[in-house]
């Protein structure tokens, strides 16, 4: 069995709406309305993500959550663990999908959120949206769109997984240079990088055979940001931050 997963940003507001619930995965933070897409073979017994959540805030909370069905694949099943592990459920079942509790968490303290969907041998995709909320104060919130892939079994992807790309120095006063190593056959990589709030303020396609150079990002503002690197097919290969001062 393989999950690849892959990412992409959408305009968000995740520093004005995720005030003290943050959700990372891999050691990264995703922002708010973040887009998750997981890959799997339709034969999988289940297609799996685990997201930690963390309270960054000293007090402490109660954290719901709840599903929601976007869009659907037929014949298929779908569940998560939150406060408990609940049943797979055919799709359909359950439009909106809350956990019965919440978990309580107190500061920087991390609980895991798993997503599961079962393809049941389709192919195609479904989409779910995750919210987990203060339960005394749902503006106090972060959202996560996951969208479950189920392919054929005989689809093969190119691997990355040696890939790494580093922009230094980091901070940057705005002329960075890159670094890029990879063993994979040559191909096109794209840059991405996109501010606090999701938007994106800066595309470039790279080369394999590229591995240093230097980018001119001297339009930018101060401020974090984060970049990505991904296949010319959408996959990405990593997500990482980047401080312009």
């Amino acid at each position: 069995m393989r999950i690849v997963y892959f990412l992409s940003f959408i305009v968000s507001g995740f520093f004005t709406f995720a005030q003290s619930i943050e959700v990372s995965f891999n050691g990264d933070l995703l922002q708010n309305n973040q887009t998750i897409i997981i890959n799997g073979d339709e034969n999988q017994t289940s297609i799996k993500k685990d997201f930690d959540v963390t309270l960054n805030t000293a007090a402490s909370k109660t954290i719901r959550m709840t599903r929601y069905e976007v869009t659907t694949l037929p014949s298929t099943f779908d569940y998560f663990c939150w406060s408990v592990c609940e049943i797979p459920a055919q799709v359909g079942t359950n439009p909106s999908w809350s956990d019965p509790s919440g978990v309580l968490l107190d500061n920087h303290t991390t609980q895991i959120l798993s997503a599961y969907f079962v393809p049941n041998n389709q192919t195609g995709s479904a989409q779910y949206r995750y919210v987990l909320y203060d339960e005394n104060n749902s503006s106090d919130s972060i959202s996560l769109n996951i969208v479950f892939q189920s392919n054929p079994t005989s689809i093969k992807e190119v691997s990355f997984e040696d890939t790494n790309f580093e922009l230094y120095p980091n901070p940057s006063s705005g002329k960075p240079n890159y670094k890029l190593t990879s063993s994979a056959a040559t191909r096109d990589l794209n840059l991405r990088i996109t501010n606090m709030i999701g938007e994106e303020v800066y595309v470039s396609s790279l080369h394999t055979i590229e591995k240093q150079s230097q980018l001119d990002l001297s339009g930018l503002e101060t401020g974090l940001y984060f970049y990505s690197l991904s296949s010319t097919s959408g996959k990405v290969i990593l997500t990482k931050r980047l401080i312009i001062k």
